[in-house]
């Protein structure tokens, strides 16, 4: 659930279709983007995060060596089985994990992944090309330590990811290098949006 003070950006101006945005009141607090996606075939099955990471610093023009996805913030699960005859919960998803195992190639099989990264980008994240005045004014020479944390949706069998991000410059714009480790885990606020995801019509994927 997002906080009561994150405006959505879609009535302030367009935003494509299969994407929503949510800002924070003075951005400081974040930017909450949900994308939704075909599946991508060229993401590894082990590690997928790291391709999308990879993808929005290329979209967002980063320079080689300014950005990377902290190893010790990733967690995986992969090909849980899910009841297309129920809405899916993440919260639920992975809470009960660990007691569903595939059994047979038939199954409807869905993977969750999480990881935090930082980016060096112009002025705030290059996807804020959603965002309301004065952000989308800011100086675009300035360049700024943005923290992601990201959790990829994947399910296959609908040819489909689900990606939610939460955007935040780091505080004083200080060198994540010089952060505590504490920075490189998934946050309370996050982890409160994300758990909060449930998809409640099946039907919207055809």
């Amino acid at each position: 659930m997002l906080p009561v003070l994150f405006m959505d950006t879609s009535t302030l101006r367009p935003v494509p279709d299969n994407q929503e945005v949510w800002l924070g009141p003075d951005f400081v607090q974040g930017c909450f983007i949900m994308d939704l996606l075909s599946f991508e075939k060229d993401a590894s099955p082990h590690n997928p995060l790291e391709y999308f990471f990879d993808d929005l610093a290329h979209d967002n023009d980063v320079a080689e060596g300014r950005y990377w996805l902290a190893r010790s913030s990733l967690q995986n699960l992969t090909d849980i089985p899910v009841d297309t005859t129920q809405p899916f919960s993440l919260h639920k998803f992975k809470q009960h994990s660990g007691n569903l195992v595939a059994t047979t190639g038939d199954q409807n099989l869905a993977s969750v992944h999480t990881g935090v990264g930082f980016q060096c980008v112009s002025s705030c994240d290059a996807r804020a090309a959603t965002l309301p005045p004065p952000f989308d004014e800011l100086d675009q020479k300035a360049a700024s330590w943005i923290r992601l944390e990201m959790c990829l949706i994947r399910l296959k069998f609908l040819d489909t990811d689900i990606l939610l991000t939460l955007s935040k410059p780091l505080a004083n714009n200080q060198d994540p290098l010089d952060e505590k480790k504490e920075d490189e885990q998934i946050s309370p606020l996050f982890e409160s949006i994300s758990s909060s995801f449930v998809l409640e019509n099946w039907s919207l994927f055809g």
